[in-house]
């Protein structure tokens, strides 16, 4: 857009309480590829922005945006987060004191993401930083939060800021995982899941955007994992991966590096078809291994990996997937051993093919590990100390005895 005539369309849409131009036309970052833009050169016009609306607080916020853009025309990212976060403050300012600007959401959404954005590229530009910008920009986008949920406005009403909430709490959930603050995570969470007043929670709204849900709904899977809640994380991954629109092939990808694992544990085994479709390489030996109760393939696996999946948070939850490995390898036992009794299956048999795959394991231990899976309900039996052998159960020993598949 041509910059000469955009003073003239700000103010017409700022007149017009029409924040979704204001946010086109202020906005840093793409929305879609969450780019920066380019912009022209705009100093001839900071003169005339501090008269813009004959106010000097509108006046100053949007010369901090054209400072912005100054910056990120010269590339000098430092620069721009200072501006964008000034404004950014300025516009909270007039978006909390003055009365009926619930129609400025759009600006304030945009501009959450444009000094997340530019705070990660500052601190990308210099290395020493130690993450200086993006921990400020932190800070910022509390008070951001803080500035949407203080609002009193009923939550019916379209004029309710609360509306616009979980677009700035998702920025802040992106921020918190990138600083590795994940403690701050609840202090977000909690009030959207709470339900308010006799009324239900508020993240359970039909006017929350579906995209925004599916967001708010892969953070939450992921702190999940990291708290051991699998059943909560795996519901919430489950809804981001059936809500996302069917293109965002990127987006499910990074939903399924949380939830295959999830599914894994409760030996649920993803087909081939899926992590080919999204290229989950790093999963296609291990379902393999899981499969066929293999340990020595599932070790390697799980080792080759060892790096990606310590960063993910996933690896703890892959490890206890090994108990569906042992499951399924006393199985194959119990169906190749010519010579066994019926319903039994000797220990020290186990224990020599534990061995045979590199897993050596005293006796003691093997009936520990096996006693265990009976506890989860994993094989049904007893274990007979005396006679180092597993009785199984005449009926159904090997619960869900095909594993769950899922495409």
């Amino acid at each position: 857009w041509r910059m000469a005539f955009a003073l003239e369309d700000l103010e017409q849409a700022a007149t017009a309480c029409d924040g979704r131009v204001l946010a086109d036309r202020l906005g840093m970052v793409d929305l879609k590829d969450q780019s920066p833009k380019s912009f022209p050169d705009v100093s001839h016009l900071l003169p005339r922005a501090a008269r813009w609306m004959g106010d000097a607080t509108w006046g100053d916020m949007l010369a901090e945006y054209l400072e912005t853009m100054q910056q990120i025309g010269k590339g000098d990212w430092a620069e721009a987060y200072k501006h964008i976060s000034a404004g950014y403050l300025k516009l909270l300012s007039i978006f909390t004191t003055e009365e009926e600007t619930s129609w400025l959401m759009p600006l304030v959404h945009q501009t959450t993401l444009d000094i997340r954005v530019i705070a990660g590229l500052a601190d990308e530009a210099d290395q020493s930083s130690g993450m200086q910008h993006l921990r400020d920009c932190s800070e910022k986008l509390s008070k951001g939060f803080s500035a949407c949920w203080n609002d009193r406005t009923d939550i019916r009403s379209v004029e309710s800021k609360r509306r616009g909430v979980v677009y700035l709490v998702n920025n802040c959930l992106k921020t918190y995982f990138r600083l590795g603050t994940l403690r701050l995570c609840k202090n977000l969470i909690k009030p959207l899941e709470m339900p308010m007043g006799g009324r239900p929670a508020m993240i359970t709204s039909d006017f929350i955007p579906k995209s925004e849900l599916v967001t708010y709904k892969f953070y939450v899977g992921r702190l999940n994992v990291l708290e051991d809640k699998y059943a909560e994380a795996e519901e919430c991954l489950q809804y981001a991966l059936a809500n996302s629109p069917s293109h965002a092939m990127a987006n499910k990808r990074k939903i399924l590096t949380y939830l295959v694992p999830i599914k894994l544990c409760k030996g649920a085994l993803p087909s081939q078809a899926l992590l080919e479709k999204y290229n989950l390489v790093e999963f296609m030996a291990l379902t393999k291994a899981v499969r066929s109760g293999n340990v020595r393939s599932f070790n390697d696996a799980l080792l080759q990996f060892q790096e990606l999946f310590i960063r993910q948070g996933t690896f703890l939850v892959l490890e206890k997937s090994k108990a569906i490995v042992h499951r399924n390898l006393i199985k194959h036992i119990d169906q190749v051993d010519p010579h066994k009794k019926p319903q039994q299956v000797n220990l020290v048999k186990v224990k020599e093919v534990f061995d045979w795959l590199g897993e050596s394991l005293a006796l003691d231990e093997i009936e520990c590990i096996v006693a265990n899976l009976i506890f989860r309900g994993l094989i049904r039996g007893y274990v007979s100390h005396s006679k180092r052998t597993l009785v199984l159960s005449k009926t159904n020993a090997f619960p869900f005895d095909k594993l769950k598949r899922w495409d």
